[in-house]
């Protein structure tokens, strides 16, 4: 008997807690401040677009380095 009620309360309990929380959570905003899709975008985006666009901004400089080297040199051959 004592563990069904126990049971039950615990029912009673998750019940009450999802309630309470949903309540406050919605009429406070909370669904406004939880909105998760907008933090994952942010979030990939952020990071892979971060360092994806620093190192792919990153690799043409590289390049560009290399090339005026060699051009310089041809150039001092020259010069």
């Amino acid at each position: 008997d004592h563990s069904e009620e126990l049971v039950q309360d615990l029912a009673e309990v998750c019940k009450k807690k999802k309630k309470s929380r949903e309540s406050p959570k919605t009429p406070p905003g909370s669904p406004s401040h939880q909105p998760p899709p907008p933090p994952p975008p942010a979030g990939p985006s952020g990071a892979s677009g971060a360092p994806g666009a620093s190192g792919s901004s990153q690799v043409p400089p590289t390049p560009p380095p290399p090339s005026s080297t060699s051009q310089e040199s041809p150039f001092k051959c020259s010069a």
